[in-house]
């Protein structure tokens, strides 16, 4: 169950957006949560299933480290005098805008 909460006081409350979900989850729910995603970790890493890119949810990989190879990744195609292009996607608030009928 997730009950919205006003995010600061003098927010619109009749704008959808001034609100952030607070989940409802039990205790139990959380120690399976966290069993079953330990599992499906151990499981990705011992198949070699995630990118080397990949940096969310591993441990010793953090978004500092991510920029760094980035950069690095940047500085040596210019180097090789490569043209070198980098296109960002914000996708913070793409739930919010999908249909949700359609996903269920």
């Amino acid at each position: 169950m997730v009950t919205p909460i006003i995010k600061q006081p003098g927010l619109n409350p009749s704008v959808p957006f001034s609100y952030r979900p607070i989940a409802n989850v039990t205790f139990t729910s959380k120690i399976i949560e966290k069993l079953i995603a330990s599992q499906l970790l151990d499981y990705l890493n011992m198949n070699n299933l995630l990118l080397p890119c990949q940096s969310g949810l591993r441990k010793g990989h953090s978004t500092l480290y991510l920029l760094l190879r980035l950069l690095s990744d940047i500085y040596d195609a210019m180097d090789r005098s490569e043209v070198t292009l980098l296109a960002l996607f914000d996708v913070s608030a793409a739930f919010d805008s999908v249909d949700h009928d359609i996903l269920l």
